[in-house]
This record gives structure tokens, C-alpha cells and sequence, in this order.
């Protein structure tokens, strides 16, 4: 009987260091052979067409810090943009995210980091090039930021192997100088634009989602997954988000919006006088909410929820909506400015 007593902690041991070796993770660029996750491959980004003359940026190394397991490192880009009025910004990040944000004066700035917070995270780095380009073409300011490759951190365990990114995450600063016309895309990431007046195009097809807070100058397409990314390992390489959209719109003139997510929930929220919306929405499983203030015309039908703001016609800024989820809530809704309100 004794001799069962004192084999039971001797299994227990031998169990725990078993465990300890058949999960202990051996990490590297390359310890795997799928070419989808060889550090240093081709990135999913397109280069964009770039035109114009070039605007001097001052160029500054953040440095390399540690983060987690790994590291981090971040550069400064700043320009004086100086008489241009508006222009194109097309950001592309395969596993990071974008914010925009519209500042006032002339100066843009641009802070990029790359982060692979896991054991081999500065050989991920170093394998993540990015194409940063700052022109002037047409009278406006044109800033594409893009990956070129993509860096990997890879790992191996008796029971387990898998793959880490490295993220390219972009602030960028812009004169509030006039209309940008975007061409983002944010695979796996948030995108956040702010105080700055747009059209134009964002996507993902991995993204959970977007926060805007804009002024609306034209057609602006919203085509996102808008899925909620679960908190394991993400969470240690910054990304720990909830899904879905969230919108205001202060519309410039007519426009138009289109926003359509894979699953998760969209509200858009219109914020102006003298404006006339027309409605498309769709949701699942529940129906959509519409509440656009009195409506002219009201109905649905096989394409969703249909309505159209009482005296459209004559309004000055006519905006045209289509919001549609998969699988969440969809709610547009009109309010005026406090000013405006009593």
C-alpha cells in the first residue's frame, strides 16, 4: 500500500514534465514549410499607381523597444503640405491597423510601427518592408503607404504549430485642407478616420470593423468582415477588438453611402440640416432599424427595409444609403446638431 502511495506523486511528475516537454514551443522564421508563412513573403497589398512630385518628409527612427516576447519598432514621417488642397491617401496593412486623423495647419505626419511581440519578433520585423511614398499631383497631397513583404515569426511543438505576424499598424495625420479620397485596406484590423472630410473606399476582408467620424464629400463604399476577433494571442499583438461598425456622417452635398459587412453590427448616424435620406437596409436574423425622422415613402420588401425622408427632392444634400450585415443589427438614424436642436 505504501509503495502505491509513493508512486502516485512519482506519476505526477513524470506526467507534468511530459506535459512540459510535448508543449514547450520551439519558435523560429522558418519552421514551417507553407509559403503562406514563410517570413519575408510577398504581402497581400497592390502597389497603387503613383503620380506627382515629391514632397520632402523628415524622416525620424523611433527606435526598437521590447514588447512581450518580442519587439517592436516605429518610425516618424513628417511633410509640410503647403498649399494643397485635399488629395489621395491609399494605406494598405495586412495584419495591422490604420487611423486617420485630420489636424489643423499644414503639417501631415505619419507614425508607423511594426510589432511581433513573440520570440524571433526582430527578424519579423526586419522582414516586413514597407513602400511609403508623399507627392504632390493636381494641386492636392497624395500619401500611399503599403507592404511590400510580410514577416513571420513561426513555432513548433510535439502537439502544436502555428505562425505569428508581424503588424504594420499607420497613424496619419492630415492637413484638414479639403476632400481625401481613400483607398484603405485593413485585412485584420480596426480602421478608425476622424475629423477629416472623405470619400472613397475601405476595406477588409478579415477586419472586425471601422469607427469614423467624418465629413462626407461623396460615394463612400464600407466592405468589411466585421467579425469579433477572439482575445487568445491576439490580444498580446494588440489586437483585442469587438466587431462591427460605427458611423457619423456629417454630409458635405449629395453622397452616397454603402456599407456592407460580412456579419457583426453596422450604425451609421447622419448629422446635418437640410438633408434628405433614402434607405436600403438590411439585417439578420432581427430587422433593421431605420429612424430617419418623417419619411415620404416606407416599405419593405425582398431587398429590405425601404424609406425615403419627407420632401427629398428639394433637399439641399441628398445622401443615398445601403447598410446590409450577415449576421448583426443594422441601425440608421438621422440627428440634427445640437445647435439645431430644441
Amino acid at each position: 500500500m505504501r509503495k502505491r502511495i509513493a508512486v502516485i506523486p512519482l506519476l505526477v511528475l513524470v506526467g507534468i514534465l511530459s506535459w512540459f516537454i510535448m508543449t514547450k514551443r520551439k519558435w523560429g522564421p522558418d519552421l514551417l514549410g507553407d509559403p503562406l508563412y514563410q517570413s519575408g513573403r510577398p504581402s497581400l497589398c497592390k502597389a497603387p499607381a503613383v503620380a506627382g512630385d515629391s514632397v520632402p518628409a523628415r524622416t525620424e527612427d523611433l527606435g526598437q523597444r521590447p514588447r512581450s516576447g518580442g519587439f517592436e519598432h516605429s518610425w516618424a514621417h513628417t511633410f509640410d503640405a503647403r498649399d494643397l488642397k485635399g488629395g489621395v491617401i491609399h494605406l494598405c496593412s495586412e495584419y495591422g491597423s490604420l487611423r486617420v486623423q485630420g489636424v489643423e495647419g499644414t503639417r501631415g505626419r505619419l507614425v508607423m510601427t511594426i510589432s511581433d511581440p513573440f520570440p524571433g519578433g526582430e527578424r519579423a520585423i526586419q522582414d516586413t518592408r514597407v513602400i511609403t511614398s508623399v507627392r504632390a499631383d493636381t494641386g492636392g497631397l497624395h500619401v500611399s503607404i503599403w507592404q511590400q513583404t510580410q514577416g513571420m515569426t513561426t513555432f513548433r511543438s510535439m502537439l502544436a504549430k502555428g505562425a505569428r505576424p508581424a503588424a504594420l499598424n499607420l497613424v496619419l495625420e492630415l492637413p484638414r485642407s479639403g476632400v481625401y479620397s481613400l483607398s484603405l485596406t485593413v485585412n485584420h484590423q480596426r480602421v478608425t478616420v476622424r475629423n477629416v472630410d472623405v470619400r472613397g473606399l475601405i476595406e477588409g476582408y478579415l477586419s472586425p470593423g471601422a469607427d469614423l467620424d467624418v465629413g462626407l464629400a461623396g460615394p463612400l463604399t464600407l466592405r468589411l468582415n466585421g467579425g469579433t476577433l477572439k482575445a487568445d494571442w491576439r490580444r498580446d499583438a494588440g489586437v483585442d477588438f469587438l466587431g462591427g461598425t460605427t458611423a457619423t456622417f456629417r454630409p458635405l452635398g449629395t453622397a452616397s453611402v454603402e456599407a456592407i459587412l460580412s456579419k457583426g453590427d453596422v450604425a451609421l448616424t447622419f448629422v446635418g440640416p437640410d438633408m434628405g435620406l433614402e434607405v436600403i437596409a438590411n439585417a439578420m436574423p432581427a430587422p433593421p432599424t431605420v429612424d430617419i425622422g418623417p419619411t415620404e415613402a416606407r416599405h419593405v420588401d425582398t431587398a429590405g427595409m425601404y424609406a425615403r425622408s419627407a420632401g427629398y427632392a428639394n433637399a439641399i444634400r441628398k445622401v443615398q444609403v445601403r447598410a446590409t450585415s450577415g449576421g448583426g443589427a443594422v441601425i440608421v438614424r438621422r440627428s440634427m446638431p445640437e445647435s439645431t436642436q430644441h
